[in-house]
């Protein structure tokens, strides 16, 4: 790690971010700093903070327009020239996905269905309406990483949330072995992942 970089990790999850304090004490010579019970939505930051700004499986988790919200947080935080870089799932068809159970926390009830909202999934016109169209943007590239078999990712998980496990760190290995990319097509009939890289004006 070069020592002329300086991280900041945040995260509304103190446990979650109990773990990646683990991972990143393999980097000796990296300054990082943590903030725990920070929200995507409304960064503890002044303007134009950051070189770059990384959001990895964040914004598909907050509810309502939140995610639209965060994206313009990212930006303000970012200087200009800077770069976001940010993933997140994706389908042919836009979808919410609610849980009977709340595995962070800080999930908001829906109380017309009365489960918790989890995450959505981005079609195209979902990711240029609520993560694009809004900002002074440049999309630099979206590369999309596609399931397989169409399910595969979906039975992994609801064996998982079967046995108590509701996320995991070995997510993105397992993610590794089930999805074939990048590719630049937007999956049709199956579940993927989107690597989104962005140019702040």
């Amino acid at each position: 790690m070069n020592r002329n970089i300086n991280l900041t990790m945040v995260n509304p999850d103190p446990n979650d971010l109990d773990e990646s304090r683990g991972m990143a004490s393999l980097l000796q010579d990296a300054s990082i700093r943590f903030m725990d019970g920070v929200s995507a939505t409304k960064l503890p930051f002044p303007d134009n903070s950051f070189d770059v700004v990384v959001s990895i499986s964040v914004i598909e988790h907050i509810s309502d327009d939140g995610d639209s919200a965060a994206m313009a947080e990212f930006v303000r935080v970012a200087r200009p020239g800077g770069k976001i870089i940010i993933t997140f799932p994706v389908m042919g068809e836009y979808y919410e996905e609610f849980r009977a159970h709340d595995p962070y926390g800080s999930q908001s009830w829906d109380r017309e269905r009365k489960m918790f909202f989890f995450q959505r999934f981005y079609d195209e016109e979902a990711i240029n309406e609520r993560l694009i169209a809004q900002h002074n943007i440049d999309v630099i590239s979206k590369e999309y990483y596609i399931e397989k078999k169409p399910g595969i990712f979906d039975k992994y998980m609801r064996n998982c949330i079967r046995k108590g496990i509701f996320y995991s760190s070995t997510d993105p290995l397992v993610m590794l072995r089930m999805f074939d990319g990048p590719t630049m097509d937007h999956p049709k009939d199956r579940m993927g992942n989107c690597m989104m890289v962005i140019k702040v004006k």
